[in-house]
């Protein structure tokens, strides 16, 4: 049974559903003791409606999450956290959540706001650069988590040498600057996806986890939550079926 969850969304990135009360409630029923909201964070001067909150919102997003904490103080630990990119030109902004918030997770969705998706690169090209952006990300001290770090595989035939590499960079880096890896339950909203001939999962990707389990890195698992029910329904079982004989450290 989970019972901790850092990985959570709100109505405000646009693409999530249900109100911020509606996720703790349905944490409680569910058995939660620990539970983090991490939104898309706000960057000035970028507008994605429907990819992240606007800077405006932000201050709201902490009032609501610390209403919440104290309301519901006797019955979840709730934390109040953002999942940022690592965009160097934002640097300033993610410091500075660094000092307002809990904590920060780290999710390298694309090379700049509204670049490229690295959930559709399939050269290695693209591989390594997905890579010099978490490396980066992870060499900053500014994040706790990072979340699908095996995201590049979205779009990916097969696991290949290049794969490997990055993979292994990757896990060097984490357990240098003391950065958690997140296992994501919610790349299977997906389906089954075709690639190289069998239908596989978006994430997690075995390999890229074969990898971690060898360097020793300390994973958690994320709900990666975009409406309530998703604590009620993690689709854990599922995640550790497809990650069987894999042996994680995973809180």
């Amino acid at each position: 049974m989970l019972t901790y969850n850092f990985h959570g969304h709100t109505e405000r990135c646009g693409h999530a559903k249900g109100t911020d009360e509606d996720y703790v409630k349905a944490a409680i029923e569910s058995g939660f003791t620990h539970m983090g909201f991490s939104d898309h964070a706000p960057f000035k001067n970028v507008i994605e409606p429907h990819i992240r909150m606007n800077v405006a919102q932000f201050p709201e997003y902490c009032e609501s999450i610390d209403a919440l904490k104290e309301k519901y103080s006797t019955e979840i630990k709730i934390y109040k956290g953002l999942e940022c990119e690592n965009y160097p030109n934002h640097r300033k902004e993610l410091e500075l959540y660094r000092e307002q918030l809990d904590y920060l997770l780290l999710g390298q969705h694309n090379n700049q706001p509204g670049g490229k998706s690295f959930y559709h690169v399939t050269s290695d090209d693209d591989i390594r650069e997905y890579a010099d952006y978490v490396v980066d990300g992870l060499r900053s001290g500014l994040f706790d988590v990072l979340v699908h770090p095996d995201i590049f595989m979205f779009g990916q035939e097969k696991w290949n040498l290049t794969c490997q590499k990055i993979t292994e960079k990757i896990c060097s880096e984490a357990l240098a600057h003391d950065v958690t890896l997140e296992v994501n339950l919610n790349g299977i909203r997906y389906g089954l996806l075709e690639r190289a001939g069998e239908k596989r999962y978006a994430y997690p990707y075995p390999d890229f986890w074969k990898v971690v389990a060898e360097a020793g890195v300390p994973c958690i698992y994320g709900l990666d939550a975009h409406q309530p029910d998703k604590y009620r329904e993690t689709g854990l079982d599922t995640i550790k079926t497809i990650l069987k004989d894999i042996p994680l450290e995973i809180s």
